[in-house]
């Protein structure tokens, strides 16, 4: 295989990944900007900041306000102003009903995927994948600077 190829099959696999959640999302009644806030909160836990939600679903900051802003004039979630002018993420009891009937069965897939998986292989995946990203950051800095 050349290497426009193996990149053609990671832009496929990527994509693939992006349609598999965008599906999930939109069966669940939520959009992708919903669904990672949501998801989000799962991971971070509650009280977390809206930077680390942008950190975590490496969206921009107004999407993420944006979704974060629609979901609290829904009552999913509420917001408390934190020290520096942080913004502190916590759900309302429905919100907490939503994450435990639908966020957390998709973690708790993902994680089973991960767990069929022998530790050798996991730990493969992860530090190929972390490569793969640290040299792409490189390069793309690299011409950047040109």
């Amino acid at each position: 295989m050349e290497p426009q190829d193996y990149n053609k099959e990671y832009a496929r696999i990527y994509k693939e990944f992006d349609d598999l959640y965008h599906e999930v999302a939109l069966g669940m009644g939520f959009s992708d900007s919903a669904f990672e806030i949501l998801y989000g909160i799962t991971v971070c836990g509650e009280g977390c900041t809206q930077k680390e939600l942008c950190d975590l679903s490496c969206t921009k900051k107004q999407t993420v306000n944006s979704a974060i802003q629609k979901l609290a004039r829904e009552g999913v979630l509420w917001l408390e102003s934190g020290r520096a002018r942080t913004v502190h993420v916590y759900l309302t009891e429905e919100g907490k009903q939503i994450v435990k009937e639908k966020i957390e069965p998709i973690l708790q897939y993902e994680c089973a995927v991960f767990e069929e998986m022998p530790s050798k292989e996991r730990e493969e995946l992860l530090r190929l994948s972390k490569k793969y990203l640290d040299s792409l950051k490189e390069k793309l800095r690299k011409g950047e600077e040109k």
